[in-house]
């Protein structure tokens, strides 16, 4: 049985634009609309480590 890698999603909050791109492209919804427009982690567990969130991350 293979082990499914866990992924790290860290969002740093100082430096967010609040543009919504990262819940917007994130295939597992991981990351969604949280308080003021900021992004905020679902469920650590459900993210598959593919970086769309940090490489459309402006």
């Amino acid at each position: 049985m293979a082990v499914r890698k866990q992924y790290q999603v860290n969002i740093n909050h100082t430096l967010c634009k609040k543009c919504g791109i990262c819940y917007w492209i994130c295939p597992t919804k991981t990351i969604t609309k949280g308080e003021l427009g900021r992004p905020q982690i679902i469920d650590q567990k459900t993210c598959i480590g593919c970086l769309m969130c940090e490489n459309a991350c402006p």
